[in-house]
């Protein structure tokens, strides 16, 4: 009983690493698109096709993870990991009031400091998955109990036998 306690162990933690994962990207998905909104940002379904890619890269990295298709699994790492670098510098750029064109109209906008819960959101997301690339996903597989995942040897069939 005890030894299958411990075989769990990576499973459990593996499953809520991939949890807080996808949560950590919907919250800040919604917090930043939900501030670009609010500030009257005339751009702000950029915003939430950009929270959409990185969104889907995640799902991306998930199905090479489960598929056990590692050089997809580091691309996939590799690409999120850019894009929401580039996302940071952009949403660190919104932060501070601007002077914008609204309509063909100069406005003052306000500063958004609410964007730097999304902006930490998404490094902890980055670091989470870095962290599940390079320690939680190989511990994982390690442990996995289920000897059905093993490809299976197919010995040659004697010509003999027919």
């Amino acid at each position: 009983m005890t030894e299958q306690k411990l075989i769990s162990l990576p499973l459990r933690i593996h499953g809520a690493v991939v949890w807080i994962l996808l949560g950590l990207v919907v919250i800040a998905g919604v917090l930043g698109t939900a501030a670009t909104i609010h500030a009257d940002l005339p751009d702000w379904y950029m915003h939430l096709g950009m929270w959409g890619v990185l969104g889907i890269y995640v799902l991306l990295y998930l199905n090479s993870f489960y598929g056990r298709r590692r050089l997809r699994q580091w691309f996939n790492l590799v690409v999120f990991v850019g894009v929401s670098l580039y996302w940071i510098h952009v949403l660190k750029a919104l932060v501070p009031a601007q002077t914008m064109a609204v309509q063909g109209e100069i406005v003052e906008r306000a500063a958004l400091p609410v964007l730097w819960a999304p902006i930490a959101l998404l490094v902890a997301a980055d670091l989470l998955l870095i962290a599940h690339t390079v320690a939680i996903g190989r511990w994982r597989w390690e442990s996995d109990p289920d000897p059905s995942r093993e490809p299976a040897t197919v010995e040659p069939k004697d010509p003999a036998d027919d």
